[in-house]
This record gives C-alpha cells, sequence and structure tokens, in this order.
C-alpha cells in the first residue's frame, strides 16, 4: 500500500458527487494517489483482475451512495447488484475481502441499507460508520471527509510500519536462527558425544566392579573349598589318630619302633632281609672261625646279641614266633587289624 485512495460510485447514481469528492481530496492529496474511474480499461483486459488490482492497491475506499445506489437497475431491468459481474459490487467486495478501510458516503440524503438488500459479499459493509455529505454543509462535510480519509490513511501507515517492523522482526529472528542453528546442532552433537562416552564409561564402571565382585566371589569359595578340605582332611586323620594312639598305649616300651616300620611294606622287608643276613653272616662266621674258640666265642656272644635285639623289637612269643602288632594305614590296609608274621 502507498496511500491511494479508491472512489467507488454508480455514474447513474452519483457521479456528480464523486466528482466533488474528487476535487476536493485532489486539493489535499495528489491526484496520482486518487483512483476514481475503473470503466475506462482497454479493450480485452479482465475488468475482475483490474478491479482486484486497483482496490488492493489503495489504503482507503470511498463508496458514495445516493438515493439509487441500491436500486439500479441494467436494460433487462435486474438489480445491478444482484449480478456478480458488476463493477461496484466487485469493488467494495474485493475491498471488504482484504481488510482494507471502506467509509461510505452518503450524499443526497440517502440513507445506509439494509442488511437483506444487499449480497452476501456485501453484507459487512452496513458495520462500517458512514459519512453524510449534503449541499447545505458541503464544505464541513467536505473537511470532514478528508479527515476521515487523512486517519484512515495515517491508520494504514502505521499498520503498514508495525506489518514491515514485524516483518523484519521475523525475517532477523530467521536470520538468527540460520546463524545459531549450525552452532546449536555442533553443541547438540557434542552434548550427545559427551552423553555417550558418559554411559560408556559408566558401563565400563559397572563391567569392573561385576568383574571384581565375581573374582572375590570366586576367591572366597576357593578359600572356603581349601578350609572345607583341610577340615575333611583333619575330620578323616582324627580316626586315624586315636587308632595310632591307642596301638602306642597299649603297645610295651621297646615295640614303639616296630609300629613305625611296621606303617610302610619296605620296613617289612627290611626287618625280614636284616634277619636273612643275621643268619647267613652268623652261619658264615662260624665256619670261618671253627678253629679259634677264642674268636669264635665272641662272634658267638655277638650274634646271639643281635637275634636278642630283634627278638625284643619283634616280640618273641611263647610259641618261638616273632610277632609284631601293626597299626593300620590309609594306603595299606584302611581297616585296623593285628596281623603277626614270622622269620
Amino acid at each position: 500500500m502507498s496511500g491511494q485512495i479508491f472512489i467507488s460510485y454508480r455514474r447513474e447514481d452519483s457521479a456528480p458527487w464523486a466528482r466533488l469528492a474528487y476535487q476536493s481530496l485532489a486539493q489535499r492529496f495528489p491526484q496520482s494517489r486518487i483512483f476514481m474511474d475503473v470503466d475506462n480499461l482497454p479493450p480485452g483486459i479482465d475488468f475482475v483482475e483490474a478491479i482486484e488490482k486497483s482496490v488492493s492497491a489503495c489504503d482507503v475506499q470511498l463508496v458514495v451512495i445516493g438515493t439509487r445506489w441500491l436500486m439500479a437497475r441494467d436494460e433487462k431491468r435486474r438489480r445491478r447488484l444482484d449480478s456478480p459481474d458488476d463493477f461496484v459490487r466487485l469493488e467494495i467486495a474485493t475491498a471488504l475481502k482484504r481488510g482494507i478501510r471502506v467509509i461510505p458516503v452518503l450524499v443526497d440524503g440517502a440513507s445506509m441499507p439494509q442488511s437483506g438488500e444487499l449480497p452476501e459479499d456485501l453484507k459487512p459493509l452496513i458495520r462500517r460508520q458512514a459519512l453524510a455529505v449534503s449541499h447545505d454543509r458541503f464544505r464541513a462535510d467536505s473537511e470532514r471527509l478528508i479527515g476521515a480519509v487523512e486517519r484512515a490513511l495515517e491508520d494504514a501507515r502505521v499498520e503498514l510500519q508495525r506489518k514491515r517492523e514485524e516483518q523484519e522482526r521475523v525475517e532477523a529472528e530467521r536470520r538468527q536462527r540460520a546463524e545459531e542453528e549450525p552452532l546449536q546442532v555442533e553443541q547438540r552433537v557434542l552434548a550427545e558425544r559427551q552423553e555417550q562416552e558418559r554411559c560408556q564409561q559408566e558401563e565400563q564402571a559397572r563391567l569392573r566392579a561385576e568383574r571384581q565382585r565375581r573374582t572375590e566371589q570366586e576367591r572366597l569359595e576357593a578359600k572356603r573349598q581349601k578350609a572345607e578340605a583341610r577340615e575333611r582332611l583333619k575330620a578323616e586323620r582324627r580316626p586315624k589318630q586315636a587308632q595310632e594312639q591307642l596301638v602306642a598305649d597299649s603297645d610295651p616300651g621297646g615295640k614303639v619302633m616296630v609300629h613305625l616300620l611296621a606303617r610302610r611294606w619296605w620296613a617289612l622287608a627290611l626287618l625280614g632281609l636284616l634277619a636273612v643276613l643275621f643268619y647267613i653272616f652268623g652261619i658264615f662266621g662260624l665256619l670261618t672261625l671253627w678253629g679259634r674258640p677264642v674268636l669264635a666265642s665272641l662272634y658267638l656272644i655277638l650274634l646271639c646279641g643281635a637275634y636278642a635285639i630283634l627278638g625284643g623289637i619283634f616280640n618273641k612269643g611263647s610259641d618261638g614266633h616273632f610277632a609284631s602288632t601293626l597299626s593300620s594305614s590309609s594306603d595299606w590296609n584302611p581297616p585296623y587289624q593285628e596281623r603277626r608274621f614270622c622269620i
């Protein structure tokens, strides 16, 4: 909008009044800003588009209404306002639809039409404040009309300024958003990356804590199993120790060595080997020293002493056999039994 004034009228109704209004406005505003005649359009021009273009370019529209404005008819005696192609109807309907200030100007004592007398697209016209112009008060009425147009143009200018400022503000905000958007995107990406790293660190810490807890549980379980194994071994050894103690308590004084030796088969084999060696060396010694009575006697005494020692160890019985009580062993004979053997 550029401060344009549009005058809408019917020639057969109020052409003189429209011309007077044009002249009065031309004294205050440039004539280039006052648009009056639409019906002298060049041939071939779409009058609907031309009217919409002319009306859309104005800031205020004056609708001159005379006594014949409402009931003007065409050559077929049909009311002009009822025709969708009527110039006046198109001008007013376009201004009302686009929110342009419309000022009804009542001349020749005309009054505002009723709502039922107007087409549907012109009914908002009855809610516009009208301004009456008469011959008797033409100068004063013209001043009031000019003042109303000035206020309408000022309001339009303020509204245009407001819209321009609003548009500039929106454009500035759009540019600011366009400038800040890459930074915001970068900050958002950085925040997401930091959040992912934090989650990964928390997950790693959780896994480490889980591994430590599992390792500690395994260590405690192994320690508990070892303790149970030691207790079980002690429990298994306790009856054997009791049996050994019982045997040790029941044996006489010279049998401790036998009991210690009798706990292994090799000990028995060693004792048997000693007995055989004593027997062989005894016979051999007697044969060697047969011609030497003194040495033979000493050798016989030593041999008898050795047999006496073995007899004491093996606990010679009344039946002429050497007996030994053998204690039980886990790797030799689990149940405790009393065994005898002879040499």
